[in-house]
């Protein structure tokens, strides 16, 4: 991929331009997860294969929004994408024992299981059998932005929204914006989730993974570029250090 593949950051700025106390909300966001980190360092820790901590299940709903034939997404690959979000956040991911361990990238002895297991929603808001998928026809589907959650959206302090659109507005010649999220900080309820292009839900993508991510607090490892500030890295943990822009594929220097 090439150009500006995710739209969080451009999001969260026409957030602020809405509402500049976003910024505030952010800061107090962070102080409050440093603050958490100092306090209970035991909760930090990376524990044992033996850890019998319960995982935190978070039941989804995917809304598949498709216009005039265009952005379908058949159960298959919906199911595959749950099963990639599940092993990259439980670690559980094949290639995890490839995680490196050098002078300069010492992350193997710090990369955990997140204790996050995802799983389709199985009762709609009514307490009615459902799979946790949602299939509706829209314009708005096409060039996607915020508008396309009111075209179908679940209670998102039960569930996490997933909208599949055509495409997201954005994009240019020189890439596509392959999803977008919302972080945590903005106290916006309705619009709470993650909007990804269709053609990113499948079982060998990221996309769905990295904007999850987003959604949690997490930002990206070249936010502010190189500037720590002992702020825990350009996306406040520790685990990467900051980095100057964002990278593809994966640098070894």
């Amino acid at each position: 991929r090439t150009g500006d593949w995710c739209g969080s950051d451009h999001h969260f700025e026409e957030q602020v331009k809405q509402n500049p106390s976003l910024i505030q909300q952010k800061e107090q966001f962070k102080a409050q997860v440093l603050d958490f980190i100092k306090n209970n360092p035991q909760g930090t820790e990376k524990k044992g294969p033996n850890d019998k901590t319960p995982n935190y299940i978070i039941p989804v709903v995917f809304h598949i929004v498709t216009y005039n034939g265009q952005g379908d997404v058949t159960k298959q690959n919906i199911e595959d994408a749950m099963l990639t979000i599940n092993e990259d956040f439980r670690r559980l991911n094949s290639d995890a024992s490839q995680t490196r361990n050098t002078t300069n990238a010492p992350f193997a002895p710090i990369a955990i299981d997140a204790k996050v297991e995802f799983r389709l929603a199985h009762l709609d808001p009514n307490g009615d059998c459902t799979e946790g998928i949602v299939r509706v026809e829209s314009p708005l589907s096409v060039d996607a932005g915020d508008a396309v959650k009111n075209v179908s959206r679940w209670d998102t302090k039960k569930y996490f929204n997933v909208w599949s659109v055509v495409n997201i507005a954005g994009g240019s010649s020189s890439g596509i914006i392959a999803g977008y999220a919302q972080f945590p900080w903005s106290g916006i309820n309705n619009t709470y989730g993650v909007v990804i292009d269709h053609r990113f839900v499948n079982r060998s993508d990221r996309t769905l993974t990295h904007e999850i991510g987003h959604c949690f607090g997490l930002l990206h490892t070249f936010q502010g570029g190189c500037s720590n500030n002992g702020s825990g890295g350009g996306d406040w943990i520790t685990d990467t250090p900051p980095v100057s822009t964002s990278t593809f594929g994966c640098p070894t220097t």
